[in-house]
């Protein structure tokens, strides 16, 4: 999985507007968190679920999903 990072969140200034990290909270978890250099575009694919690290990622995760549509049609 991936989402805002660590880094992200400072930089834009969320971290005391969000209860928690994102980054913290998927690792906890025991997600397998996946970044790229922060305010990048960055999807990633795991079977079925296709998530992208931040705001500049839409184009990157709608490729992804083009990409799984077709392989079921």
């Amino acid at each position: 999985m991936t989402g805002f990072t660590n880094t992200e969140e400072l930089l834009s200034r969320k971290r005391n507007l969000v209860p928690f990290s994102t980054e913290d909270a998927l690792k906890e978890k025991g997600a397998f968190y996946s970044k790229k250099r922060f305010f990048t575009s960055y999807a990633i694919e795991d079977q079925s679920l296709i998530t992208g690290q931040n705001p500049w990622s839409p184009r990157a995760v709608a490729k992804l999903l083009i990409q799984k549509l077709e392989e079921v049609v």
